[in-house]
């Protein structure tokens, strides 16, 4: 959530004794790419509030590029959707975009535009997807 809304990032936890998770969170250069973009614009909330077990934030970056969060705040395992044609607020029309899992760096297959569904299946509770997405 810090990335997406350009927050400073406070780390609460004794660094020299943290775990190997905890690390490859805070080094994230992908994730702490979209947290220093020079476009500076914080994500939006895109989805539906009166539903709040899953939550999907987006925002523009620099470059015509876009970040996607979804957040599974529910208490088990969930697949999390989310119709690419409720992004309109984020991404260009007629434009085909790569996603990027930028906790995985994993490019997922085929693009993304705005007719599309993505899903997420098996998103642990209290988990999200972090996605960049990027014109092609």
């Amino acid at each position: 959530m810090w990335a997406v809304m350009k927050a400073p990032l406070f780390i609460g936890t004794d660094v020299t004794n943290m775990t190997t998770a905890t690390q490859e969170t805070l080094t994230n250069t992908a994730v702490i790419r979209v947290n220093q973009d020079a476009l500076g614009e914080q994500a939006a909330l895109l989805s539906n509030p009166s539903q709040p077990a899953q939550l999907i934030w987006g925002g523009h970056l620099m470059g015509g590029d876009a970040v996607l969060l979804a957040v599974n705040n529910g208490d088990s395992a969930s697949t999390l959707s989310v119709s690419v044609s409720n992004l309109t607020a984020i991404l260009a029309p007629n434009v085909e975009y790569t996603a990027t899992d930028l906790w995985t760096g994993k490019a997922l297959t085929g693009s993304v535009d705005a007719t599309k569904m993505l899903k997420f299946p098996s998103v642990p509770a209290y988990d999200c997807v972090l996605l960049r997405l990027s014109k092609k």
